[in-house]
């Protein structure tokens, strides 16, 4: 029997937050007591109704989602529509009845990661999959936030300077830098980072994908419908080997500890000057041994997950 695992998914869904929301939703061992929404791939309105779309394929509209921040920090939005859709979904043809937006909580998503981090202290897996921009938010207005957390586990960063959006630096530090400084900085709970780099390394076969469209699940068929343009232009446009479906990476880690093969202890700070590598994460012990200490707290990074569990949870996702 899998551990039980009570989690929070702060997101901005976004075709692989979607992904990702799907394999918690088919794991009876999560418990998901709220997800909380964030600007980034889309903005944060489109972003809050695409995770009330992801529950309602499971029956699961109960689970409360709330809205979040809609800007940055410091930064003006940018967003994902090129790889992700207008609608933040793939651009579904003929989605059906949108959910109400009166389903929507009416407390703001950083209050209410403080609130259920209080009210079950010590219980909470938070998954972050999108810019950082609500959690540290939560870390401002109460310093005490991240210390109630059982762990954090967040999909973000780099460790080779790869990019996304940006010359190095991968998408959701790149969009909010200034949040992904303050959360690293800050946090006060085991912290595992899952970087951009690991989640290319562990990219989804494409076969995998195409053979979603024979399934007779709604939910694969769901699946199917909001990843199908994407792997296509990853496939004919980008000429990659593979499908990267990079929040999948951080649920997996979430889900299935015992999924994290390898990984490295390691301070990480993140660039807020660099004309060019602004948003990059640096390390000092994932790749560069050799570079001086950095002071800080040390986070677990990420380099090598067990590909027959993420299968076996994307399957489970659209069973």
């Amino acid at each position: 029997m899998a551990e039980k695992v009570t989690m929070v998914i702060d997101c901005d869904p976004g075709i692989d937050d979607a992904v990702a929301i799907m394999m918690a939703l088919g794991q009876p061992n999560i418990n998901l007591i709220g997800v909380t929404c964030v600007t980034g791939n889309v903005e944060v309105d489109k972003v809050t109704i695409n995770a009330l779309r992801v529950l309602e394929k499971f029956n699961k509209l109960d689970i409360p989602v709330f809205r979040g921040a809609s800007q940055y920090i410091v930064t003006d939005p940018k967003e994902a529509k090129h790889v992700h859709g207008t609608d933040g979904l793939g651009d579904i043809p003929n989605p059906g009845p949108m959910p109400s937006r009166d389903l929507v909580q009416s407390e703001h998503a950083v209050q209410a990661l403080i609130r259920m981090a209080n009210e079950k202290p010590g219980q909470i897996t938070l998954v972050a999959i999108g810019p950082l921009t609500n959690l540290a938010l939560a870390i401002r207005l109460d310093p005490t936030f991240t210390s109630k957390l059982k762990e954090l586990v967040i999909m973000g960063g780099n460790i080779e300077a790869g990019g996304t959006g940006f010359w190095t630096a991968e998408f959701n530090f790149g969009t909010d830098p200034e949040a992904a400084h303050i959360v690293l900085t800050d946090t006060q709970c085991p912290t595992l980072v899952v970087p951009l780099e690991t989640c290319i390394s562990h990219s989804i076969d494409f076969q995998w994908f195409y053979d979603l469209a024979s399934s007779k699940s709604p939910r694969g068929q769901f699946m199917y419908a909001i990843t199908k343009a994407h792997v296509k232009n990853s496939k004919e446009c980008y000429k990659r080997p593979a499908f990267m479906v990079a929040d999948a990476c951080a649920m997996l880690a979430a889900v299935c500890r015992s999924s994290v093969q390898e990984s490295t202890h390691t301070v990480c700070k993140v660039e807020l000057v660099g004309k060019y590598t602004r948003g990059q994460m640096v390390t000092n012990k994932v790749n560069t041994p050799w570079i001086p200490d950095l002071e800080g707290a040390e986070r677990e990074v990420v380099t090598k997950l067990n590909m027959d569990t993420m299968y076996k949870l994307l399957n489970d996702a659209v069973a």
